[in-house]
């Protein structure tokens, strides 16, 4: 469905937040009336907008702080990481687009890596894309986030720190079963009815096979000289762990080995 006939029905404008490889794909998959914005673009929003953030996580207090509180645009959230604290202050409507393959922009050539699909609650925007990629519409997608934030808890601190591919991460057995092990009782705290180690699991290797061939979002940063995304996901998982009472030693672990490796570069560049 062409975004124009969901636009003169209930929308002013729709705008895309975050010219990196999500939102520029996301860009080369809707039609011109959406607006793609850089991070830093003035941000001129009118009420009755559709808005979705394909920043970092790290990027979305910044953005959400710059918008009129007297505004009600709807807001779709495509970031990795736990959000909820970011956006608890916030009193707009919010929304999730979810992704299981991975997407890698280079010369302004997107190359897909998996056969994954787009999952969102959002249903107009699940209708804008389900003409043009496999996606799916949940009423409530809290149950996909948990898995995708355990799964992003495996997938981008070991291949960033060992600089291996998603496919090659099977080898750290080991590992991949306590990170899912600490993230998964934090999980169950709010979840019912609670998922279990085997659909986690069997999640995490899926998505590590799908996108076999794809260097994670964390690898492509460390490579790059960039700051990660590690607060919004392990991070994120210590702070919750530690709140309940539970383990996060094995998160821990991670957490402090990328964030020294992230202050290896970003410390050395100021000087």
């Amino acid at each position: 469905m062409r975004v124009n006939k969901i636009l003169n029905t209930k929308y002013n404008e729709f705008i895309i937040i975050g010219n990196g490889a999500v939102g520029s794909f996301l860009h080369s998959l809707l039609d011109d009336s959406f607006r793609l914005l850089g991070k830093k673009d003035p941000l001129e929003i009118s009420d009755n907008s559709l808005i979705i953030i394909a920043t970092k996580a790290y990027d979305l207090e910044n953005i959400l702080s710059q918008f009129n509180r007297t505004h009600f645009p709807e807001i779709i959230l495509v970031q990795n990481g736990y959000l909820d604290d970011i956006i608890a202050p916030y009193p707009f409507a919010f929304f999730r687009l979810l992704l299981d393959f991975g997407i890698e922009k280079e010369n302004n050539e997107f190359q897909v890596h998996g056969t994954g699909a787009f999952y969102t609650d959002h249903y107009a925007v699940y209708q804008m894309l389900m003409s043009k990629a496999a996606t799916y519409y949940c009423e409530d997608t809290l149950c996909m986030r948990w898995k995708k934030l355990i799964t992003n808890s495996v997938i981008n601190p070991i291949s960033a720190l060992y600089n291996v591919k998603n496919k090659d991460i099977f080898q750290y057995d080991t590992l991949i079963m306590n990170i899912i092990d600490e993230g998964l009782h934090i999980a169950n705290v709010f979840l019912k009815p609670e998922l279990t180690y085997k659909e986690a699991h069997d999640y995490v290797c899926s998505v590590m096979t799908k996108t076999g061939s794809n260097s994670s979002s964390m690898l492509q940063d460390i490579h790059k000289r960039k700051k990660t995304e590690i607060e919004c996901i392990n991070g994120a998982l210590i702070r919750l762990g530690k709140h309940y009472g539970m383990s996060v030693s094995t998160n821990q672990l991670l957490y402090d080995q990328v964030k020294n490796l992230e202050k290896s570069y970003l410390c050395s560049e100021k000087y």
